[in-house]
């Protein structure tokens, strides 16, 4: 028999998701102030992914209906 999370669940998911990408977003938008500590690939990984995450939390939490029970 297969499982289905509840849908309270899957949105509490999506928004540490969000919540973690806005954090990666910050950061990296932090460490484009440190010049020379931080090179700039490493911040702009660190914004790319941050969007990413809020993306990926967004479509989660507008999918939880069919996600979840």
């Amino acid at each position: 028999m297969k499982r289905k999370v509840k849908i309270a669940t899957v949105e509490k998911l999506s928004e540490v998701l969000v919540h973690l990408g806005e954090a990666s977003i910050i950061g990296g938008g932090a460490t484009l102030f440190l010049e020379g500590l931080v090179r700039w690939g490493a911040s702009l990984a660190g914004i790319s992914g941050g969007i990413f995450l809020v993306l990926w939390g967004l479509y989660i939490f507008d999918n939880s209906n069919k996600l979840g029970e």
